[in-house]
């Protein structure tokens, strides 16, 4: 590797082409970062419309009613079950992953260089740290869900969710909401979106327009302002530490 393509910390310069170590104009734009970003939105929404869609038709064939109140009653109840919030949720996280997969293809150098999934050189004790740390944030989003909760009351019940899980549904949601999130999310966000944005723009900016998109994509708007300080969060160390991986076992272990 090139001296000259490596920066104080030892991270590549993206924006160079790995094997000529010239500028990469592809590298060098920032529109796709909003691209993949509303791409996948709009996926995850018509997937989620057509898996309602059979599942109303499904239950209007079988059981021969139309009911509006039914259907609704009918869509509430699978979206806040456990399986039918992971196969809802899971779509949103296929849209992420597929978008930015698309995205990368032709872009130089593999996709761990661009993602920031190069192997991140800690010790098992910083991991711990960064964790650890994440409860900061966390506390903030909490306290800023909760301030909005007294203006505006909360349109998703956690504690639904949670009382229609069983035994045999615990293990598979736990580890759903824990891991494909934890990946997908920080791939989406602090991989693909704010190292783009890190190519034109400054540190701030960058980690701020991706967290407020990552904020955006929870779709729920108490949602968002919990994960907004957390986002900030990620969004540091992925900055300061050139990969993804550290950020990736706080999500995961927040979320789990």
């Amino acid at each position: 590797m090139d001296s000259d393509q490596v920066d104080s910390r030892g991270v590549r310069d993206e924006t160079r082409d790995p094997v000529t170590g010239s500028p990469s104009p592809e590298s060098a734009r920032v529109w796709p970062a909003f691209v993949v970003v509303g791409a996948a939105l709009a996926l995850a929404v018509a997937g989620q419309i057509v898996v309602i869609g059979a599942l109303v038709a499904f239950h209007a064939a079988t059981s021969g009613e139309f009911d509006p109140g039914t259907i609704q009653k009918l869509t509430e109840d699978f979206s806040l079950s456990p399986v039918g919030l992971m196969v809802m949720a899971g779509l949103g996280q296929l849209a992420f992953l597929a978008c930015v997969w698309v995205a990368t293809w032709r872009l130089p150098g593999s996709r761990a260089d661009q993602l920031g999934l190069r192997r991140a050189r800690l010790s098992g004790g910083s991991y711990v740290a960064f964790i650890a740390g994440t409860g900061i944030p966390v506390a903030v989003g909490v306290g800023l869900s909760w301030l909005l909760s007294q203006v505006i009351e909360p349109m998703i019940d956690p504690s639904v969710i949670w009382s229609k899980i069983t035994p045999l549904t615990f293990v598979p949601y736990v580890l759903f909401i824990a891991l494909a999130p934890g990946f997908i999310e920080e791939i989406t966000f602090r991989g693909f979106v704010q190292r783009r944005l890190l190519l034109r723009w400054s540190p701030a900016a960058a980690i701020a327009c991706s967290s407020v998109l990552f904020a955006v994509a929870h779709m729920d708007l108490h949602t968002a302002v919990f994960a907004l300080p957390i986002g900030v969060w990620l969004g540091v160390i992925a900055w300061r530490l050139g990969v993804i991986w550290p950020g990736i076992a706080c999500h995961a272990t927040l979320n789990g």
